[in-house]
């Protein structure tokens, strides 16, 4: 049985209910807006459409904000259930998520949204599915007209370009890195010919860059994930090598979103889908029983013991520093 995973989907459908968080106010005021009869596409076109069809059924703010946690959920339930089997492991998968980064998912709610969309449209690049190309990107159109920060993960269509080939792939990533870091100025033009040119300088041009100890903490974390990636790929078996190989170049491409942290903080939620590709492929490996994970050539870690750790640090790092006043709406209320 797994029902702890729907009991945890559920969980935080009725926690988020009526709870005053950092982004209630606006995207409650730009639901009334739109249930009074206003159009506000800076939303996004699908999020219009929700916001119309759940305030026409009679729907307010509190239970319509409930049921996009449960839909978004079921995303994330379902990606589970794809890739753990044992229901013990897909328990400490939600465990972990539900530590971090859970809590902050149910703020930025159009970003929870659409990124569980994209999350779960990537099984069908990992499985190498029929038309999965075709398929992942149908998905990722749709979630891109919830919210725009969704694009990044087109970039995942160039992974089997390059099956095989990690050290090639990260020798671009680093020279990609690199121009990526010098040409920032310039990725205002190119975000406005994909997305609402509106919002999307407010993040370039009036955001809250990350100060150093910020930074400190996103390499950090990109960096442990890389090498956790490359420790669970050298430590698993050939079945779940596409995961692990995905999952690897996917952390290399997230690296790209530190300079542009130096425009807005909440550029770095787009790395946040990752976490739950990390807990899931830790679940893998414990499900076939392998209980380490390499660091290194030949050190090995507790697999199950170090990635609770993590999502622990994740918790501490992202929320009780960066986003205390989310604690205290959800836990000190």
């Amino acid at each position: 049985m797994r029902l702890f995973g729907l009991t945890s989907v559920l969980f935080l459908s009725v926690l988020c209910y009526g709870v005053d968080d950092p982004d209630l106010q606006n995207y409650k005021r730009a639901y009334d807006s739109i249930a009074a009869g206003n159009d506000y596409t800076d939303l996004g076109v699908i999020w219009l459409g929700l916001c119309k069809f759940f305030s026409s059924c009679g729907f307010d703010y509190y239970m319509y904000k409930s049921v996009i946690v449960l839909v978004s959920g079921f995303f994330i339930l379902q990606l589970i259930n794809h890739y753990v089997k044992n229901p013990k492991y897909a328990s400490f998968v939600w465990v972990c998520y539900l530590i971090f980064p859970a809590v902050m998912d149910l703020v930025q709610l159009r970003f929870f949204l659409a990124s569980s969309i994209a999350i779960w449209s990537t099984q069908f690049l990992i499985d190498k599915a029929k038309y999965g190309k075709g398929k992942f990107i149908i998905l990722m159109l749709l979630a891109s007209m919830i919210h725009s920060s969704v694009f990044f993960y087109f970039s995942f269509l160039l992974f089997p370009f390059f099956e095989g080939k990690e050290k090639k792939f990260a020798y671009l990533v680093v020279v990609c890195f690199v121009l990526f870091f010098f040409l920032k100025s310039k990725l205002l033009s190119v975000a406005n010919v994909l997305t609402n040119a509106n919002r999307i300088e407010r993040y370039f041009e009036g955001g809250g860059a990350v100060g150093s100890f910020g930074i400190l903490a996103y390499t950090g974390t990109i960096l442990a994930f890389y090498f956790l990636a490359k420790g669970m790929k050298k430590s698993a078996g050939a079945v779940e090598a596409n995961y692990y190989s995905f999952f690897q170049k996917a952390v290399l491409v997230s690296s790209f979103l530190l300079p542009l942290t130096l425009f807005d903080t909440n550029f770095f939620r787009i790395q946040r889908p990752m976490w739950l590709m990390l807990y899931i492929g830790a679940a893998m490996l414990l499900d076939r029983g392998t209980r380490t994970i390499y660091v290194g050539s030949k050190k090995r870690i507790n697999c199950k013991q170090s990635i609770a750790f993590f999502a622990v640090m994740g918790f501490v790092f992202y929320v009780s520093i960066f986003n205390f006043n989310v604690i205290e709406c959800y836990f000190i209320r």
